[in-house]
């Protein structure tokens, strides 16, 4: 027998198993959060009065890219790459990149917090507004951490409003798995 034949055999006996009820329980949760977590994303991008921001690391890419020679078995360089997709309030959108290579950093949230501060604090484009939100995936260990906050924090304190002025900086994360977006 192939092992093709024995996966399909295994699969048609798991194909057979019954779904508990707490697991199906688990799963329209989950789907209603991934539902409610997109008609929330709808309902802030359509905000005429706020900043509709995304944000987003890439995946790594290695320098040099080559496909063939004694250089593709060399090492690389890795190069990080965080995007930021702007939606403004008349709906024209604008893209910013942050790369920096391993040498500079890696990819955890101090690097992630770092490239937020200083868009928020050096791009003009958002840097007198007052209600900005953000949206990103849920990965913790870039994005949904107190550095981010401590960033959004420091950005706040940093500005020089007027008196009586109202600054919202909101971050949402999308449910785990289903993080389509701009960036």
């Amino acid at each position: 027998q192939t092992s093709c034949v024995k996966r399909f055999d295994v699969w048609l006996s798991l194909s057979w198993i019954k779904i508990s009820d707490a697991a199906e329980a688990a799963y329209k949760i989950h789907t209603d959060r991934k539902a409610a977590s997109e008609e929330e994303k709808k309902r802030d991008k359509a905000d005429d009065e706020s900043v509709y921001v995304t944000f987003d690391l890439q995946q790594i890419m290695n320098v040099p890219r080559l496909a063939t020679g004694s250089s593709f078995y060399k090492r690389k360089l890795t190069l990080f790459n965080l995007c930021f997709h702007v939606t403004m309030p008349d709906k024209s959108t604008h893209g910013f990149c942050y790369p920096w290579t391993e040498v500079d950093g890696q990819r955890g949230g101090n690097e992630i917090a770092s490239c937020l501060h200083h868009f928020l604090t050096t791009n003009p484009l958002v840097i007198r507004r007052n209600k900005i939100i953000f949206w990103s995936d849920g990965c913790v260990g870039q994005n949904k951490n107190r550095m981010v906050v401590a960033a959004l924090l420091s950005a706040i304190s940093s500005r020089q409003p007027a008196i009586n002025d109202e600054v919202i900086y909101a971050i949402k994360y999308f449910e785990t798995g289903h993080s389509m977006m701009e960036a």
